[in-house]
């Protein structure tokens, strides 16, 4: 019993001592199946340690023997290791499903209206591929319904195949007519996952799309947002939130995009600039300049100026553009700049296009501007 008891006490100060996204973590994970193998083994365990009392008042089976060399002590510990074995295996394999998804709605709500977005985005990240699996309800099961619904009605179907000439071979209306009740069929068994698609994309257009998560996710954990649009199914809106993303970096001079643009001034022959990997959002974008065509970050860098300098313009006499050069403003005063970050990524962008062949642009009209 002692040791049940250290065991006990020892799990409950570890799990106060993890940090809370851990805490959030392993709730996403346990599971009722995990509850029941615990308590079954707790109850188990209490009654291997009574045993010998419980036998002597005879509650336990008269015919049972003990194999030589087994007692109800050492049964404890091999109880023991398989209840813990089975939860740690059970807690390292289990991932975000259909079936937790409304807690895992729940607990990131919690933690974006409390603004704890470094809980928030450590769980979104550990499961961020199957939350996007879960958002195109992307099954086999799914799928193959998606195939089954036809792109026509019945009746027009129908009128087609009457309509065209017959042929040895053709489908027939007839054939179709007897295959439509099993296809109507297949149709109401087969599942849909439309309840939880629909929980997923509501908590994805609630939190993913809201300007201060975008706004802490810029100057916090940026690469979380590049991985967001990476991996974002194409029903995601992955132009639009590159747009709010990119405009967010741009807005705060002390973002990951002006260290990496700071840091991306080496050229090779023509005046073409080494795109390093480790810039890791300046070489996603124009290492395959198609990429920035597709997400239309010349839009986005090229708006934000101009809504720049068109806030400047409000107060002519504060404008830090009209004040005198101080200092070393041309060495490092410049990268706080969102004009000068902005020209730069289109130095970068556009000789990138020029390189590699694209016939487009760029937008570059926005330089005149």
């Amino acid at each position: 019993m002692e040791l049940l008891l250290t065991v006990l006490a020892l799990t409950v100060a570890l799990y106060a001592v993890v940090p809370r996204e851990r805490q959030l973590d392993l709730q996403l994970r346990v599971r009722s199946l995990d509850w029941l193998v615990f308590w079954v083994g707790f109850f188990t365990i209490v009654y291997l340690q009574f045993f010998d009392f419980i036998k002597a008042h005879g509650l336990a089976p008269k015919s049972f023997h003990w194999p030589d060399g087994i007692t109800p002590q050492n049964t404890i510990y091999f109880a023991m290791l398989v209840v813990v074995g089975f939860v740690a295996v059970r807690i390292k394999l289990a991932h975000l499903t259909r079936h937790n998804i409304d807690k895992f709605r729940e607990l990131s709500l919690e933690l974006f209206w409390n603004r704890s977005y470094a809980e928030l985005f450590v769980i979104i990240q550990k499961h961020l591929k199957d939350l996007f699996r879960l958002y195109d309800s992307d099954f086999a099961l799914s799928r193959f319904r998606a195939r089954l619904v036809p792109s026509t009605t019945f009746e027009e179907f129908l009128l087609t195949q009457a309509t065209k000439p017959k042929h040895k071979g053709r489908l027939n209306s007839h054939w179709l007519i007897s295959f439509r009740p099993l296809n109507h069929i297949l149709l109401r068994i087969l599942p849909e996952y439309s309840e939880s698609q629909n929980t997923t994309r509501e908590l994805v257009r609630a939190v993913f799309f809201s300007p201060t998560f975008i706004a802490a996710l810029a100057t916090t954990r940026p690469y979380l947002g590049l991985t967001i649009i990476k991996i974002a199914p194409p029903s995601f809106g992955r132009v639009d939130f590159a747009d709010f993303y990119l405009k967010e970096l741009l807005r705060e001079p002390q973002s990951i995009l002006y260290t990496e643009l700071q840091n991306n001034q080496n050229t090779i022959s023509h005046n073409r600039y080494v795109i390093s990997q480790s810039n890791l959002i300046l070489h996603y974008l124009l290492n395959n300049v198609t990429v920035a065509h597709e997400l239309r970050a010349y839009k986005s860098i090229g708006d934000f100026m101009e809504f720049h300098l068109d806030e400047l313009a409000r107060d002519r006499e504060n404008d830090p553009y009209n004040q005198a050069m101080m200092g070393d403003y041309r060495d490092s005063g410049a990268w706080n700049s969102p004009i000068y970050a902005g020209c730069r990524f289109f130095d970068i962008m556009v000789k990138e296009a020029l390189f590699q062949g694209i016939k487009w642009h760029m937008w570059l009209y926005y330089m005149p501007l």
